[in-house]
């Protein structure tokens, strides 16, 4: 778990699920931009779903966080793949607009640098954002990212065409 003086995360976990609903809900319109999976988050079940389907994994293929900013659910940091084979693993995270803002990610991204190098001589980290959100590009590259891949036409997200834009962080 990482502990910081602004927000805290702890490990995911269905108990979650009501806040994290309620925030999801008030977020919609906002998150909706950037994120498949929020127009199938319609109540606390589906969001029982979503959290299911990170959790559970051991701990060296996958872990996933409750980010709480002032004991309330502002977001999930995730370790999505840890693949000790290629020395990569993918983060993936979201927060609410009011937790961003306050360099919260990068903290989780350079501290899981350094527990993945130690754990598994983990050598790059993976973002992987959407070309329209701006805010997950700005984190990717003043975290040290730069851009190595990108896959066209990805996906269609709030109506438009977007690129998938993969970007490398050395541990």
């Amino acid at each position: 778990m990482i502990s910081h003086d602004k927000f805290k995360l702890t490990l995911l976990s269905v108990g979650h699920a009501q806040a994290m609903f309620e925030v999801v809900h008030q977020e919609r319109e906002y998150l909706s931009r950037y994120l498949y999976w929020v127009d199938e988050v319609k109540d606390v079940d589906t969001m029982t779903s979503y959290i299911q389907q990170r959790v559970g994994f051991p701990e060296n293929v996958a872990r996933w966080y409750t980010v709480w900013v002032a004991d309330k659910v502002a977001g999930v940091f995730g370790i999505r793949t840890i693949d000790e084979h290629r020395s990569s693993s993918e983060v993936a995270y979201w927060l609410t607009r009011e937790a961003q803002g306050h360099n919260i990610t990068c903290i989780c991204i350079e501290q899981t640098k350094i527990q993945l190098k130690q754990e598994y001589g983990i050598r790059t980290l993976e973002i992987h954002c959407l070309q329209g959100n701006a805010a997950s590009q700005h984190i990717a590259k003043k975290c040290g990212g730069k851009l190595k891949n990108v896959s066209p036409s990805y996906c269609i997200q709030d109506g438009v065409e977007q690129d998938l834009l993969i970007y490398h962080l050395s541990t």
